[in-house]
C-alpha cells in the first residue's frame, strides 16, 4: 500500500504546523525576541518539513511491516 505524494505532503505540513507552535512558544519563552523566535522557528521547520517528506516517500518503498489486512495461513 503506497501513499500518494499529496497525502505525504499534507501529513508533513500538518505535523510541521503543530511543531511550529511548540518550538515557537519555547523559543519565545527563552529569547523573548520576535525576530530570533521567527528566524529559528521558520528555518528549523523548513528543514524538518523537507526531511520528513522524503523520509515518508522512502518508506513507501520498504515492504517491512506492511500487510494487506488479511491474516496469512501458516
Amino acid at each position: 500500500m503506497h501513499e500518494t505524494r499529496t497525502r505525504s505532503l499534507i501529513k508533513a505540513l500538518t505535523w510541521r504546523v503543530i511543531g511550529m507552535f511548540v518550538l515557537g512558544s519555547l523559543a519565545w519563552i527563552i529569547t523573548n525576541n520576535t525576530f530570533q523566535t521567527t528566524t529559528l522557528t521558520v528555518s528549523f521547520h523548513l528543514v524538518q518539513f523537507t526531511l520528513y517528506y522524503f523520509h515518508e516517500r522512502i518508506w513507501n518503498y520498504i515492504k517491512w511491516g506492511v500487510t494487506d489486512g488479511q491474516k496469512k495461513e501458516t
